[in-house]
C-alpha cells in the first residue's frame, strides 16, 4: 500500500508540475492586470486589460480540469507499463476529465462550468486517482476482450475497442458512488469553519484562530491542494468584509502571506542569494509575480510541495508574521487603514495603503527579510540534498550509456535519459571550448623495453559526474557532429605536447591518435591535419593516425586518395583493434597501413587459450610478410608478453609497462627507460 501512495504523490506532482505553463500564464496574466489598474488610469478600457482578464479566467476557471487530465496519464501510463495494458493512456485521462464535468453537474447542474477552477482542485485530486484504479482495475479483468479482431483491425481501432468495456463502466460506478456520498462529502467540509471557531465580525480573527487558519492553509498547499479549495468555500462564514476590521482577510493578505501562501517571498530573496545557480535563476522569475503575491512557480517549479525540506519554514514564516504584527498593532506601532483591499496589491506599496504610514513599508520590509533568513538555512539543506539526488540519478544514467549499444536511439529520444545525453553532449562541447579536456599518454615499447610511442588518451572530467567514458562521449560527438572539433583539438593538443617533448630533450617519440572515421567525410579533413603540422614544425612521421577496425570507413575515391596524401606527406596510418574480420582486410588492401594494433580482447586471452596463440601468430606472419609493425595492447603480465614476443610482436602497450599517464610524467617515463626511434618495417622492406 506504501508504494501504492507514493505512486499517487508521484503522480499528483507530476501534475501540478506539467500544469505549471497554464498557471504561469494565468498568474502573468493577473499581474498584468493589477500592474495595469496602478499604472495606467484608463487601463479598465483597455484592450489588453480585456485579453488578460480572459486568460487569466480561461486559466484558473479550468485548473482542476487541466490538473485531472495530466494527473490521470501519468498515473495510467504507469499501470500501462506495469501491467502490460494494451489502452491509450489518453483516453483515460478524458474519461477522467469528463467524470470530473459530470461531478461538478451533480451538483451545481447548469451552472457546473463555474466550478471546475481552483476551487474544486481538491474534487479533481479524487476523481484522478480514484477513477484511474477503478478503470485500471476493470480493463485487467474486463470480459470484452475483442480477441477476434486481432487480425482483421488496425491495431489503434483494436485499442479503443479494448476500452469500451472500462468506459462504459467506471464513469458510471464513480458517478453512483460519489451522488452517494455527495452528502457525507458536504457534511465533512464544515469541519473547517468548527475547527477555526466562530469569528468576531468587530475584531476579527484572534491570534490562535489566525495560526490555525494558516496552519489549516500551509499543510492544504503543501500537499498540492490549491488553499482556496478549503478556505474560500468557507469565506462568507470565516471572513469580515470590513475593511475596517484590522484582523481580517486584509491583513492576511498585507502581512502574513508577503509574497503568496507561507510568506514566499522571503524565500525568494534566499533563492537570489543562493549559490545555485537554477535556484538564482528560479529566484529571478518567481519575482515579478511575487511582488504581485503570486507564488505557484515556487509552489509547483521548486518545487514546495510534498518538499520536506520546506515544510517547517512554510508554515513557520507566517505564523511568526502574523504574531509580530499583531504585537505591533496592539502596542500602537503600526496604524490600520484597510486601503488594500485585493490580496494582489503589489508588495510595500500594500503595506502603505493598508495602514496609511511608512510604518506599514517598514514592517514589510522587515517580514520579507525575517521571512528570507528563515528560509535559507532549510533551502541550502534542499538543494545539498537536491544536487546529490542529481548526481546520483546522473550517474546511474551515465551507467547506462557505458552500457548501451545503440546510443543513436537513445540519444534521439525524448526520455529522461535522452535529455540526459544531450546535456552531457552540451557539456562536452564546452569543455572544449574552455580547454577542460585533458591528454593522457600511454607508453609503448619495444621488445628491450625501450619507449617507442605514446598513444594520446582523450580524458574529461565532469564538474559534477567526474570521469567520462571517452566512448560514449566520441560516439555522442559523432552523433552531434562536434566531432571534427573534437578531433583537430586532439591534434593541435598532441603535437603542443610533442613540442614540450622535445623541448624536454625526447626526441623521435611516436605519438598515436585516434580517428575517427566521421573526420573523413569532412572534405577538407586531410588538408587542415597536413596544414596543422606544418604550422607545429613537428615531423609528420612522428603523428600515427589510429583507425579503428570496429568503425566502418565509407572508402569513397576522395578517403582513398586523402589516406594515400597523409602517407606520401609522411604521416603513419596505423589500424586500432586489429582482427581477422573482411573489414580488416580489406583496411589492408585499400590503404598503406604501417601498423596494426591487435584487438585487446584477444589479447587478454593469450596465455590459456591455444586457439588464440594461432590466430596472433597468422597476424605475427601477416605482419611480418607485409612490413608492417604489429602492436599487441592490454599486456598486462611478463607471461603474456614473451608470448607475443614469441608469435611476432613488435611492440607492447599495457599496464604492464605504463598506465595512461601526463605529459609531465610521460617525460620522466622516457627519461629512465630510454627512447628509440621507431622502426618501420614496411619502409626497411621497401629499401632492400
Amino acid at each position: 500500500m506504501s508504494n501504492k501512495v507514493s505512486i499517487w504523490l508521484q503522480s499528483i506532482q507530476h501534475g501540478f508540475i506539467s500544469t505549471l505553463p497554464v498557471v504561469i500564464l494565468g498568474a502573468l496574466a493577473l499581474t498584468v492586470l493589477q500592474m495595469g489598474a496602478w499604472i495606467f488610469p484608463d487601463f479598465q478600457v483597455t484592450s489588453i486589460r480585456f485579453l488578460s482578464n480572459i486568460i487569466q479566467q480561461a486559466c484558473y476557471g479550468v485548473m482542476a480540469v487541466t490538473l485531472v487530465l495530466s494527473i490521470t496519464q501519468k498515473l495510467a501510463k504507469y499501470y500501462q507499463q506495469k501491467y502490460q495494458l494494451n489502452f491509450d493512456p489518453l483516453i483515460v485521462a478524458v474519461l477522467a476529465m469528463v467524470t470530473l464535468v459530470a461531478m461538478s453537474l451533480l451538483e451545481y447542474e447548469d451552472s457546473y462550468y463555474q466550478y471546475l477552477g481552483v476551487q474544486a482542485i481538491a474534487k479533481g485530486l479524487l476523481c484522478s486517482i480514484v477513477f484511474t484504479e477503478l478503470y485500471v482495475y476493470l480493463f485487467r479483468y474486463r470480459i470484452f476482450k475483442a480477441a477476434n479482431l486481432n487480425e482483421s483491425v488496425e491495431s489503434s481501432i483494436i485499442t479503443a475497442m479494448h476500452s469500451i468495456w472500462p468506459a462504459l463502466l467506471a464513469p458510471c460506478i464513480f458517478l453512483v458512488f460519489y451522488s452517494l456520498l455527495s452528502d457525507w462529502f458536504h457534511l465533512l467540509s464544515f469541519w473547517f469553519p468548527v475547527f477555526i471557531g466562530e469569528v468576531n465580525t468587530e475584531q476579527g480573527f484572534t491570534l490562535w484562530q489566525t495560526i490555525k487558519l494558516i496552519v489549516v492553509n500551509q499543510l492544504s498547499w503543501f500537499v498540492g491542494i490549491h488553499g482556496s479549495s478549503i478556505v474560500e468555500v468557507h469565506a462568507s462564514t470565516l471572513f469580515v468584509d470590513d475593511p475596517a476590521v484590522v484582523y481580517s482577510r486584509q491583513y492576511i493578505n498585507m502581512f502574513v502571506h508577503i509574497g503568496g501562501a507561507g510568506g514566499t517571498f522571503g524565500l525568494v530573496v534566499a533563492l537570489l542569494l543562493s549559490k545555485q545557480k537554477s535556484s538564482h535563476h528560479l529566484g529571478r522569475y518567481a519575482f515579478l509575480p511575487s511582488l504581485f503575491n503570486i507564488n505557484e512557480l515556487l509552489i509547483f517549479g521548486l518545487p514546495i510541495i510534498f518538499n520536506r525540506f520546506l515544510l517547517l519554514p512554510f508554515i513557520l514564516v507566517p505564523v511568526l508574521t502574523a504574531s509580530i504584527f499583531k504585537i505591533a498593532f496592539d502596542l500602537g506601532w503600526v496604524a490600520w487603514s484597510g486601503g488594500a483591499e485585493s490580496w494582489s496589491t503589489p508588495i510595500l506599496f500594500g503595506g502603505y495603503l493598508a495602514t496609511g504610514q511608512w510604518q506599514g513599508v517598514a514592517l514589510q520590509v522587515f517580514f520579507i527579510a525575517l521571512s528570507a533568513a528563515v528560509y535559507y538555512p532549510f533551502l541550502v539543506r534542499y538543494e545539498n540534498n537536491h544536487y546529490q539526488q542529481e548526481v546520483e540519478k546522473q550517474a546511474r544514467m551515465l551507467l547506462t550509456l557505458n552500457n548501451e549499444l545503440d546510443l543513436k536511439s537513445v540519444y534521439q529520444s525524448k526520455s529522461e535519459i535522452g535529455r540526459f545525453s544531450r546535456t552531457l553532449l552540451s557539456d562536452f562541447e564546452l569543455a572544449i571550448k574552455n580547454s577542460e579536456l585533458e591528454l593522457l599518454y600511454q607508453p609503448k615499447a619495444n621488445k628491450a623495453g625501450r619507449v617507442v610511442g605514446a598513444e594520446a588518451l582523450l580524458r574529461w572530467n565532469h564538474k559534477q559526474l567526474g570521469a567520462i567514458s571517452p566512448a560514449v562521449i566520441v560516439e555522442l560527438s559523432e552523433l552531434h557532429g562536434c566531432i571534427h572539433d573534437l578531433g583537430l583539438w586532439v591534434v593541435k593538443r598532441s603535437l603542443s605536447d610533442a613540442t614540450a617533448l622535445n623541448k624536454a630533450g625526447i626526441h623521435d617519440l611516436k605519438i598515436a591518435i585516434n580517428v575517427s572515421p566521421c573526420q573523413f567525410e569532412r572534405r577538407n579533413f586531410f588538408d587542415q591535419v597536413i596544414n596543422i603540422v606544418e604550422r607545429s614544425g613537428i615531423a609528420p612521421n612522428m603523428l600515427e593516425l589510429e583507425i579503428t577496425e570496429g568503425q566502418k570507413i565509407e572508402l569513397s575515391d576522395r578517403v582513398l586518395i586523402g589516406l594515400q596524401q597523409l602517407s606520401d606527406y609522411g604521416f603513419r596510418i596505423a589500424v586500432d583493434d586489429f582482427g581477422m574480420g573482411y573489414t580488416s582486410l580489406r583496411y589492408l588492401k585499400s590503404f598503406p597501413v604501417d601498423t596494426l594494433k591487435i584487438d585487446g580482447s584477444i589479447i587478454k586471452d593469450v596465455a590459456d587459450s591455444k586457439v588464440v596463440q594461432e590466430i596472433i601468430g597468422s597476424m605475427g606472419q601477416l605482419a611480418g610478410s607485409m612490413g608492417v609493425n604489429l602492436i599487441a595492447e592490454w599486456v598486462e603480465t611478463d607471461t603474456q608478453k614473451q608470448l607475443l614476443q614469441n608469435l611476432g610482436c613488435d611492440e607492447f602497450q599495457g599496464y604492464l609497462m605504463s598506465p595512461p599517464i601526463t605529459l609531465n610524467e610521460l617525460t620522466k617515463y622516457c627519461a629512465v627507460n630510454g627512447v628509440e626511434s621507431p622502426v618501420n618495417k614496411k619502409n626497411m622492406s621497401m629499401r632492400k
